[in-house]
């Protein structure tokens, strides 16, 4: 489908990398992850690489993250921070830093963001793997659209302390990689085993199909369809369920917790974010104190429906974007539905998962040369049994077939 430009393309030579470790850092030389070359987004302060939100703006007093750490004291290698969408406020990938993320795939596409560098670096095997954030989408929107495997783990499974806010309430940190082996193994060294729900057996055999033909493009369409098939193929039970997000739920929280975060900046005659940026931050200062509660209260009420749909069903897949990588500057999608902006043409595909607080697993789809991506959703708590599910069943050769 056609798609209109709108922003000037911003040509300047994009590099994901905003530090590099020179020399690449390894503090031992044993453990689950040795000689395993991962990046950490710009919002993870580390001594000597301090976050910087891929920003000018001023930002708020920070701890040190401990994930690096956990990551070197398993053999891992740290290569650098790199870029984001600038305070991760955006699913474009850019930042009036480095300029706009560019796809692997095809330099005159978008990587998607705000995890963008991170994509960047993993797709382009720069990095085995990459720590990032996720919102309202983060991690799996450039997933999806670089082609990689990216993982939104159970609200709180990750420890967020030592990050650059967005949301309080919907921050997660998760991981991307190209192989689901090594988002299982460092999930599992890096997640807060207290907070883990008791697993539960799926047993079911049936999968929920997340029915929103009219916001993917045809040929994304076609690749979810045929993606079922498969599942039914393996001799399980595919059925389409209905569910949708109230459209100023995600704002309302994620906004006015982002307005809040960065007040000390805002405040100033020049605040120094990029425009972009700063008319999202001042459309979460007029969010009321009311309008705020009232969103997170229908957030209890969401998270109550999706626990409800894990009664009838083992796992739940969708759509992680609707389309392949738009070019650069694209402002709006033409879908079945209508021309919709292309902002919230990809935020209600991934934040209602992001609201809910349950683990999701972008799963990367090829299309045309590019990549979508199927999102599957597990249920609250239950990110072991998710992502066993996916490495064994899925793409362990039931459901798609590895590729020799």
């Amino acid at each position: 489908m056609e798609r209109r430009a709108w922003l000037p393309l911003h040509r300047m030579q994009f590099n994901q990398w905003s530090k590099k470790a020179n020399p690449p850092l390894q503090t031992k030389k044993s453990g689950e992850l040795l000689d395993k070359v991962f990046s950490l987004k710009e919002l993870f302060n580390v001594p000597e690489f301090p976050a910087t939100g891929s920003t000018r703006a001023k930002l708020p007093k920070l701890a040190n993250s401990p994930l690096c750490d956990a990551l070197l004291n398993e053999g891992a290698v740290f290569s650098g921070k790199v870029h984001t969408h600038e305070v991760a406020l955006g699913l474009l990938g850019w930042n009036p830093i480095a300029g706009q993320g560019l796809n692997p795939h095809d330099s005159a596409r978008i990587s998607g963001g705000s995890s963008s560098g991170s994509a960047i670096s993993v797709a382009d095997k720069e990095c085995d793997f990459s720590l990032g954030t996720d919102t309202g989408g983060s991690i799996r929107t450039p997933a999806a659209f670089c082609g990689i495997f990216g993982f939104k783990p159970t609200t709180g499974r990750i420890s967020t302390e030592g990050v650059v806010e967005l949301s309080k309430t919907l921050d997660h940190v998760g991981i991307m990689a190209r192989e689901i082996s090594l988002v299982r193994t460092v999930f599992n060294l890096l997640k807060d085993k207290e907070s883990a729900a008791g697993t539960t057996e799926r047993t079911k055999k049936k999968i929920g199909f997340w029915n929103v033909k009219g916001w993917l493009e045809p040929s994304t369409l076609r690749e979810m369809n045929s993606f079922a098939d498969k599942i039914r193929d393996a001799g399980w039970q595919v059925e389409h369920f209905t569910f949708a997000l109230g459209a100023e739920v995600y704002p309302n929280i994620s906004l006015k917790e982002a307005s809040d975060y960065h007040k000390e900046a805002l405040g100033e005659p020049n605040p120094k974010f990029g425009e972009m940026t700063l008319n999202l931050l001042r459309l979460g200062q007029v969010v009321t104190e009311e309008a705020y509660q009232k969103a997170l209260a229908a957030r209890l009420q969401i998270q109550k429906q999706v626990a409800k749909l894990f009664e009838e069903f083992d796992y739940l897949i969708g759509p992680t974007v609707p389309c392949i990588a738009p070019k650069v500057g694209t402002q709006t999608l033409v879908l079945p539905e209508a021309e919709v902006p292309l902002r919230q043409a990809v935020l209600r595909l991934t934040s209602p998962w992001s609201v809910a607080g349950v683990p999701v697993l972008n799963i990367p789809l090829p299309l045309d040369g590019l990549f979508v991506g199927v999102q599957l959703i597990g249920p609250h708590g239950q990110d072991e049994a998710l992502l066993d599910f996916a490495e064994m069943k899925v793409c362990g050769g039931e459901f798609i077939r590895p590729k020799h």
